[in-house]
């Protein structure tokens, strides 16, 4: 009798072939080298869930990513894009690997404030077309997928950042946009981490404009409810501890909240709590001070559950104090878009205006329910 040849191969032939495979395409991935304390104090959950996890860069980026509640289906009026936010995570992680520790505040900063600056001269010299619901559409997913990485990084920094640029912006996006839209920039910063003297801040300068915005919002979902609400107590002077992130910080179960993946952003299982983020609030010596008053130092007052104003002893998980580096790898999809240096963002015409190939003006969500989640 002839032997009777395998149906099925073995295992291991077909595992090796595979890794050979992947080992083929992993000849153009990128690695970066980043002060540990610098990626703490910009995304101190990404830091943190990098060092439990110890995974590829670019899968946590994915996880981080691929739960956001404002992308399609969870958000369907002008839903951002995962390219998008995983951009946001491109710019951070790539000007941390060019600068020192003492200029990683103020690089950072200049470095997205530049982006948004470019975005909104591009948006404002566009050509609107008829009955178009945007006029800074370019500059508003930006702002909001900024908003979202400060959301789930609890990134103080990131919002600091938002609330200077809203500031400066706001007189100029709230006379042109519609209420719809603007109640989608006051989202986002009510999503960012900030002081709650910022956020209110923002929301006051809206409605000095827009008084009528909160009673045109209120009836519009989940969202327009909570920004109008908001809104109206900043404008009457209120001040709410721990407001914004505490209200937002859940998404009705839905959300980051639910972040099984990473733990939940809700108990941070495995990371001991927000509260135990020491160092958020390190000292810097970085001219941040200077470009962004009232530097983020002292985090009493900042919205989110569970922040503290934190001790400077922090011990970094490379048990340098911070003298050491951090290596971050990152795949062949990352590595290719390290190679363009000078655009690392997406184009401003690589397809903002045709958000996952629907028209300027699409409103899934109705005008009834613009805020749905």
């Amino acid at each position: 009798m002839w032997p009777i040849a395998r149906t099925v191969p073995p295992a291991y032939p077909l595992l090796r072939e595979r890794y050979q495979t992947r080992d083929g395409l992993d000849v153009q991935r990128a690695v970066l080298t980043v002060q540990p304390r610098g990626l703490l104090n910009l995304l101190p959950q990404f830091y943190h869930e990098h060092e439990r996890l110890q995974c590829d860069t670019e899968v946590l980026i994915d996880r981080f990513v691929s739960n956001c509640p404002e992308l399609y289906p969870r958000t369907k009026y002008n839903p951002l894009r995962e390219e998008e936010l995983r951009d946001v995570y491109y710019v951070v992680l790539h000007d941390l690997s060019r600068t020192s520790t003492g200029d990683v505040d103020v690089y950072i900063a200049d470095g997205l404030l530049r982006h948004l600056e470019i975005y909104m001269q591009h948006d404002a010299s566009g050509v609107r077309g008829l009955g178009a619901a945007f006029s800074y559409r370019r500059s508003q997913h930006l702002f909001r997928s900024i908003a979202e990485v400060s959301h789930v990084n609890r990134s103080a920094r990131l919002g600091r950042i938002l609330s200077t640029f809203f500031i400066q912006h706001a007189t100029t996006i709230v006379a042109t946009e519609s209420s719809a839209t603007i109640g989608q920039w006051c989202y986002a910063i009510m999503r960012a981490v900030m002081r709650e003297t910022e956020r209110d801040e923002c929301l006051r300068r809206v409605w000095r404009i827009r008084p009528d915005l909160p009673q045109r919002l209120i009836q519009h979902g989940y969202k327009g409810q909570i920004v109008a609400e908001r809104m109206q107590l900043a404008a009457e002077g209120l001040q709410i501890a721990g407001g914004g992130g505490d209200l937002l910080s859940v998404d009705r179960g839905r959300g980051l909240g639910g972040f099984a993946g990473l733990g939940g952003l809700g108990a941070l299982g495995g990371l001991g709590g927000l509260g135990g983020l020491g160092g958020l609030g390190a000292r810097s010596r970085s001219r941040d001070r200077r470009l962004l008053p009232g530097y983020v130092d002292d985090l009493s007052g900042l919205g989110g559950a569970g922040l503290e104003s934190p001790g400077d002893d922090l011990l970094l998980a490379d048990g340098s104090g911070g003298r050491g580096m951090l290596q971050l790898e990152l795949g062949p999809r990352y590595a290719q878009r390290f190679d363009q240096l000078e655009t690392p963002l997406l184009g401003v015409s690589d397809g903002l205006d045709n958000v996952l190939g629907w028209g300027n003006d699409i409103d899934l969500g109705g005008a009834g329910d613009i805020f749905a989640i």
